[in-house]
């Protein structure tokens, strides 16, 4: 086995990991690993971009219905049916108006510099009173 071969399939391996990682919160019992690897590798073999298929299952998981959540495809025939090619485009455009949302809508949870109104109202009528 080459050297270049040998990275290749640690590569592979890290980027089945990551999509198994994901797919396991939602398998069913009868899913597996054992049976995912090679549908993986197989598609790899094809040229298949691991991004493509990580992508895919996000999109496909994260809308996913709780009505249909039993009816969860193993893996294996998801990987197969190449079925991450249908979503990994609504995921990378998802991603994409994530990351242009303006960050001003966010309110930011540290406090003011320096005294607000309020404050300087709440010092002077406490003086005053005193």
């Amino acid at each position: 086995m080459s050297l270049s071969h040998r990275f290749a399939r640690e590569d592979a391996e890290a980027a089945f990991l990551e999509f198994w990682t994901l797919w396991r919160k939602h398998m069913r019992k009868t899913d597996g690993r054992g049976k995912a690897r090679p549908a993986y590798q197989q598609m790899l073999d094809a040229g298949v971009e691991p991004a493509d298929m990580l992508d895919g299952a996000r999109w496909y998981l994260r809308n996913l219905s709780e009505r249909d959540a039993p009816y969860i495809p193993l893996a294996a025939s998801w990987l197969r049916s190449e079925r991450w090619a249908d979503d990994c485009e609504q995921e990378r455009a998802y991603q994409a108006r994530l990351n242009e949302r303006p960050a001003e809508n966010v309110v930011s949870i540290t406090p003011q510099r320096g005294q607000t109104a309020f404050l300087r109202e709440f010092e002077r009528r406490k003086a005053a009173s005193e």
